[in-house]
């Protein structure tokens, strides 16, 4: 929790809404590459790289869909690191509540790796990759404080809780975002894996709503 607060984020935004988190990671690295980039310029070439290019750093790089899994098994065999963060979520296939692991981020990986490593040209190449994200032309560097907190959670112990919840029918849950949050509603029914049906009085009558399972929850 201490270094999503670094990263500018907390637990909360995390669970409920990834999407947002990695606009905010995204935007963080964009001007941090803009910021790395005008110094660049500033400061002599030759200095800069014996300082920095032993040191390993966290970048981010794009995955074929569905295939960061793959591209992390390959990266692993070639002796790279690299970090897919994974949260558990249960849904509902074909009738029956599963728990699924799937990606934090779809679709973006973290790889360490110093400036002199031999493995830049190794990584579109692997198995499940796509590419490196870039910004100003240069490989976008991820905050190793964000890193971090993503793997030190794989190395303790993994409370598989999901993080989108599945109600009962004529459960009562609270509407989170949305143009109707801060109502109460009653859960009627799933629809498909990841929507619900939510009743809810309105104007003094009861309508219907489809709402994201992200949208919903049984605590206020």
């Amino acid at each position: 929790l201490a270094g999503l607060q670094l990263a500018g984020l907390n637990l909360t935004s995390l669970l409920l809404s990834p999407l947002s988190v990695l606009s905010h990671l995204v935007n963080n690295i964009f001007y941090t590459a803009m910021n790395e980039s005008a110094d660049k310029e500033q400061n002599d070439k030759s200095d800069h790289k014996t300082s920095s290019t032993g040191q390993k750093r966290w970048y981010l790089a794009t995955s074929k869909p569905r295939q960061e899994k793959r591209a992390i098994e390959h990266l692993t065999n070639q002796g790279i690191t690299a970090c897919c963060p994974m949260i558990s979520v249960e849904k509902v296939i074909r009738g029956k509540r599963q728990l699924v692991e799937e990606p934090l981020f779809t679709g973006y990986l973290f790889i360490q790796l110093s400036e002199q490593s031999s493995h830049w040209s190794k990584i579109r190449s692997t198995r499940g990759m796509r590419d490196w994200v870039r910004f100003a032309g240069q490989v976008a560097q991820a905050p190793c404080a964000m890193v971090q907190v993503f793997l030190d959670a794989d190395k303790g112990e993994k409370q598989h809780q999901p993080v989108m919840n599945l109600y009962e029918e004529g459960q009562q849950v609270h509407i989170l975002s949305g143009p109707f949050a801060g109502l109460q509603g009653i859960f009627e029914k799933h629809d498909g894996e990841m929507r619900s049906m939510i009743l809810i009085e309105f104007l003094g009558k009861q309508n219907r709503l489809k709402l994201d399972n992200r949208q919903i929850s049984s605590k206020q």
